[in-house]
């Protein structure tokens, strides 16, 4: 499986990471915003993406994530 996780705040973006890695058959690519993630899901096929949908660094930033599922 693989997955994408769009998360601002870089150690539990890391932890959550680690923690999906552990199982096998999972892997995962890392976002720290949603310009970042549409982009990564634009070139690639996820099986789950996982969004951070408060970001306390620039709320606007998961627009293009959410975007992709219109599409």
């Amino acid at each position: 499986m693989h997955i994408l996780l769009v998360e601002d705040e870089v150690r539990l973006a890391e932890n959550v990471a680690a923690d999906l890695r552990e199982t096998p058959g999972y892997a995962v690519d890392c976002a720290s915003d949603g310009q970042i993630g549409a982009s990564l899901a634009s070139n690639r096929c996820y099986d789950l993406i996982i969004l951070d949908l408060m970001p306390a660094q620039r709320p606007a930033s998961v627009e293009p994530v959410i975007a992709l599922r219109a599409d």
